[in-house]
């Protein structure tokens, strides 16, 4: 295959949000190789908002997992879950695509790149893969060290169609109407825009034990306030508001939490306007990065290296533990994060805004 060619390129990178984010500068390398190429993308319902509107993607299809629960497990469950679905395949299959690019490299991803039709598919070698995916793909690429971040892993797979990796910075591109909505709720929160510290206390309800103590957010917003003089806003999403509520609650004046549920788009815009950002491995911090707003990155039971923000203007506190980073998936006493002290917060957040204030 020779690329700079117009090709017709299917994405496949389903979940999770953060992800889905970190996956932006490699398909952006595809677009700048090949500009007069169509790129779809094939993504999970709740993580569609990242992909639609962004530069160079010109359909997005979306999969809802809901009606297919089944179809990560190898098995008769993976099967039926593929039946429920091939309307969807159908779809896909009817576009043509010349290249498939697998970035999840799990059974679900590699199912529907196998499915495409593209006579191209292109994924990681069993190193870089997980369910024997590898399988599904007749170009791979071999990864001779798997601990890095997952934004270089990916840009390692489009390098072996030889565009060009490097990194254009934001690398997430907002809407002018989503701008306008995060202004209003901006003015409508503080009454001026961009003098405020955000802080995201929660993560998603898979990764609850990544996040730290909402008491310590309170007491870190209390001095962003009083030391820093800027206003501070919680944000929050899904079953998060409650935490949000009491966080801000707890803190006092001039910190507020996000009133509403926002698109993903929206908070984009809000995190651009804001001074920084403060929270643990969740979306909204791997948006802030892509954004480059000088962020927080709170890291314990997951390994920065891989998992953490891209970015020049991040900084990770990461005690290092014993006992992590870990492959558990709950923890009772996630002392990895309750270890990490307002005081180091603070100073963090302090050196990594000073250039922006």
């Amino acid at each position: 295959m020779s690329y700079g060619r117009k090709q017709r390129i299917l994405v496949v990178r389903l979940s999770a949000i953060g992800d889905v984010i970190k996956t932006l500068p490699a398909v952006q390398a595809l677009h700048r190789g090949s500009p007069d190429s169509d790129i779809s993308w094939l993504v999970e319902e709740g993580a569609a908002g990242v992909p639609a509107g962004q530069p160079g993607i010109s359909e997005v299809f979306v999969f809802q997992r809901g009606t297919a629960r089944g179809i990560g497990d190898i098995g008769p469950d993976l099967f039926s879950a593929i039946g429920a679905g091939l309307g969807l395949v159908r779809r896909i299959r009817a576009a043509r695509f010349d290249v498939a690019c697998d970035f999840q490299g799990n059974a679900k991803s590699c199912a529907f790149t196998l499915l495409s039709g593209a006579p191209t598919r292109l994924g990681f070698d069993s190193g870089g893969t997980r369910e024997h995916a590898h399988v599904a793909y007749n170009r791979r690429v071999a990864l001779a060290d798997s601990r890095v971040n997952s934004v270089e892993k990916n840009l390692r797979l489009v390098a072996e169609l030889g565009v060009d990796t490097r990194v254009a910075a934001p690398f997430f591109s907002i809407r002018p109407e989503d701008r306008e909505s995060a202004g209003r709720i901006l003015e409508g929160l503080f009454g001026r825009e961009g003098r405020c510290v955000v802080l995201h206390p929660g993560t998603s309800a898979f990764g609850a034990f990544k996040r730290w103590p909402a008491e310590r957010y309170a007491q870190l917003a209390r001095r962003v306030r009083s030391e820093l003089g800027l206003d501070v806003l919680i944000t929050w999403s899904g079953g998060e508001r409650e935490t949000a509520t009491r966080v801000a609650e707890s803190a006092g004046a001039g910190v507020r939490p996000l009133p509403q549920a926002l698109r993903i788009g929206e908070l984009a815009a809000v995190l651009d306007a804001s001074c920084g950002f403060v929270g643990s491995d969740s979306a909204p911090l791997h948006l802030a990065a892509s954004l480059q707003v000088p962020s927080v990155a709170l890291f314990g039971p997951k390994d920065p290296v891989v998992h953490g923000p891209w970015g020049e203007r991040c900084l990770t506190v990461f005690k290092g533990l014993p006992c992590s980073p870990c492959v558990k998936r709950t923890c009772e006493s996630p002392q990895c994060m309750t270890a990490i002290t307002v005081d180091e917060v603070f100073e963090g957040l302090t050196r990594i805004i000073a250039r922006k204030l």
